[in-house]
């Protein structure tokens, strides 16, 4: 899975503008795009992001639902489970 494609996508059906997303979920508009560029980010905005999309966001490790850490990165989630994002 393209984690910062899925969300940049996420983010305009939702209609959103980076600097509007970014306002709705308490960060600046520059972490938006370090993100959507492939940095990293915390699973905190990660999660904040979905949901302000109207989206909800499942992890899976071996087929099992799992508890997100916090300040896990979203790089190292993608590397060690899947993502489901609807």
């Amino acid at each position: 899975m393209d984690v910062p494609r899925t969300l940049r996508e996420l983010r305009h059906r939702a209609g959103l503008t980076q600097a509007g997303l970014a306002e709705a979920i308490g960060v600046a508009q520059p972490t938006i795009s370090h993100v959507e560029r492939g940095g990293t980010t915390t699973t905190d905005v990660l999660l904040r992001w979905v949901e302000a999309c109207g989206a909800s966001l499942t992890v899976l490790q071996d087929g099992d639902t799992v508890t997100v850490i916090k300040d896990l990165k979203v790089k190292e989630v993608s590397a060690m489970y899947s993502l489901v994002i609807s």
